[in-house]
């Protein structure tokens, strides 16, 4: 007879499930404890990595570090040893006299602090070797890239000269000449440019050289000597628009202003010893006999910020930006910060700004301009310039005017140009105004301007000096910019 359980069955698989469960849990407790033994391990060995290479970069061995950071992935958590690293090893190529591989390698650095001043000293060394080689035009192209590090602006003067020394002495004469005319007052240029002038057309007369070299006529000589002297006349700097303001300059160096004020852009009522005056889109310039430049306005972009410029010889100013000219031919600049070309400028003769634009008339006639849309090589051989955000213009010795979009306005005899955000403006050998609207419906009629002197195009109004000292504005007059009828600036 059976004896019959029927629980029995469960009774036989309780420990064999208690067995299973332990099973599991040991296992488990074996994996957990590994993997923290291999985490720990993991990170010992990242930690000793990390530790090795601040060593390596302590001890400046770009080499060592390099060597290290192979076995990570660049990434976010390790980008700053990744840049430290490249520092380092641009400096291993500076210390090597490897300046253009330092110089490259420190400018693919970027922003990373101290990069930028050692790309320059990178340029600046290069071009001292270029220089002792004789190889003056790569070096002084060199040094104007490396400005304003040291006296890298003066050295590519240097440069040019010892090129124009050399070039007068056993190469080309022409360019001889021209390179001295470009250095102005370095050195005794002058005087040599005047001893190569003689070589070339028999006389000591500069123009009569230039004249020479392009092929002009007597008759060409004489009617871009006319247009000289129509420009030397000329009143530049005297009256300038803003968005919505206006300003005039008085020959006894006062400075009176209308329209709008909300920023305080016409509190010019206290400015004396005034010799030109600039407009932005709510600030005002003026430079003083001492070469100082005081502002007034609206400063949020900094461009008011000029009371520690010294040296300046000519102001410009953009909607919200100020330019200084120095005696040196270098530019500063104040105010919206999208003018990285600036600092390295030289050779500079005469600023433009225009609304998100800057230019600068070189002494060799070229424009060096801000805004990339607006750069042409049309715009060479110049005698003056004007710009706006994307467009620019030149005026050439014979009257006419080039525009960096191809525009080919066929203007003549003209003596100045300048340009506002709807409109370039040229003024003729008779006092007439030109316009060139950039859009026909912000055209406005300016053929009653006679006997003009001085003029600048704003927005919407534009201001006018005459020959005997008063002022028309017109267009808008929402603020009484145009309100100019009494004023009398001499």
């Amino acid at each position: 007879m059976h004896n019959h359980n029927p629980h029995g069955a469960l009774s036989d698989e309780a420990p064999d499930r208690r067995k299973t469960v332990r099973l599991l849990l040991i296992v488990t407790l074996v994996f957990v404890v590994l993997s923290a033994a291999v985490f720990a391990g993991a990170q010992g060995v990242l930690h000793l990595r990390l530790k090795r290479l601040e060593q390596a970069l302590e001890s400046k061995d770009p080499v060592a570090a390099e060597r290290i950071l192979a076995k990570f992935e660049r990434d976010e958590a390790t980008e700053a040893y990744f840049l430290r690293c490249e520092y380092l090893t641009a400096e291993k190529l500076f210390e090597e006299g490897l300046y253009k591989e330092a110089a490259a390698a420190f400018s693919a650095l970027g922003n990373y602090p101290g990069a930028d001043e050692q790309h320059r000293k990178s340029l600046y060394s290069l071009a001292t070797a270029l220089m002792q080689e004789g190889l003056y035009e790569e070096a002084e192209t060199l040094y104007e890239e490396a400005a304003p590090y040291k006296d890298a602006g003066y050295q590519a003067e240097e440069a040019c000269y010892q090129r124009a020394c050399s070039e007068a002495d056993t190469g080309d004469r022409i360019l001889a000449f021209q390179l001295f005319l470009r250095l102005g007052e370095h050195a005794d240029s002058a005087e040599k440019a005047k001893d190569l002038a003689v070589s070339i057309s028999g006389s000591a007369d500069i123009d009569a050289a230039l004249a020479v070299i392009e092929g002009l006529s007597e008759e060409d000589l004489a009617h871009r000597r006319i247009l000289l002297q129509s420009r030397n006349s000329l009143k530049g700097g005297i009256v300038a628009a803003g968005s919505f303001h206006t300003v005039g300059l008085c020959s006894d160096g006062t400075v009176i202003a209308c329209g709008d004020n909300s920023f305080g852009q016409c509190e010019t009522q206290d400015w004396q010893h005034i010799t030109s005056v600039a407009a932005g889109a709510y600030h005002t310039l003026g430079l003083c006999t001492d070469g100082r430049v005081i502002a007034c306005g609206r400063g949020n972009e900094s461009q008011c910020d000029t009371s520690e410029w010294t040296d300046i010889v000519a102001i410009a100013a953009a909607d919200y930006a100020s330019f200084g000219l120095r005696s040196d031919g270098s530019v500063l600049v104040s105010g919206f910060n999208d003018y990285p070309d600036i600092p390295g400028w030289s050779h500079v003769i005469a600023i433009r700004g225009g609304t998100y634009n800057a230019a600068a008339l070189t002494a060799s006639g070229d424009a060096l301009v801000t805004h990339v849309t607006a750069r042409s090589d049309r715009l060479s051989s110049l005698v003056d310039l004007a710009v706006t955000t994307a467009f620019a213009a030149g005026l050439k010795a014979d009257g006419t005017v080039v525009c960096s979009d191809g525009t080919d306005l066929g203007w003549h005899d003209i003596v100045a140009i300048s340009a506002g955000s709807t409109s370039l403006l040229a003024l003729d050998t008779s006092g007439r105004i030109l316009a060139y609207f950039f859009r026909p419906g912000d055209a406005i009629d300016l053929s009653t301007v006679e006997n003009c002197i001085s003029f600048s195009p704003g927005g919407t109004h534009f201001v006018f000096a005459r020959t005997d000292g008063s002022v028309i504005a017109l267009g808008e007059n929402s603020c009484g910019q145009c309100d100019t009828q009494a004023w009398n600036l001499f």
